[in-house]
């Protein structure tokens, strides 16, 4: 993976489920990583408060409905699959700091205004 990467951008960022396989990665190289987090629980962020990924990613249903803030860490908090503006706004409000979504062109319309209103 890492000659793969090293052929591609330097804006390049290594992500994975695995934390065993970030963990090499930084061993490797100065990538920065991203752990893709699969449930919302103990174990996830345990995983990230060991590994301190430059990102965490976390489909968007895996996050409990509450409006609790996300997971503090010195990392930045990607949310996919967020094909809702309100939803977007909200998960803005809650921390995230990236949205990605299926929907970019209702998206970009609808948030070029502001959020203030969701």
């Amino acid at each position: 993976m890492l000659a793969e990467l090293r052929r591609a951008s330097s804006n390049s960022v290594a992500i994975s489920f695995e934390a065993t396989a970030l963990e090499a990665v930084r061993a490797r190289s100065d990538y920065p990583i991203g752990l893709a987090i699969g449930a919302w629980d103990a174990a996830d962020r345990r995983a990230a408060a060991r590994l301190t990924p430059e990102y965490l990613f976390i489909r968007s249903d895996r996050i409990p409905a509450r409006n609790r803030p996300l997971w503090p860490g010195d990392w930045h908090w990607v949310v996919y699959v967020v094909d809702e503006p309100d939803e977007a706004c909200a998960l803005l409000k809650r921390g995230a700091d990236l949205i990605e979504t299926d929907r970019i062109g209702e998206m970009i319309a609808a948030l070029g205004q502001d959020c203030a209103d969701a």
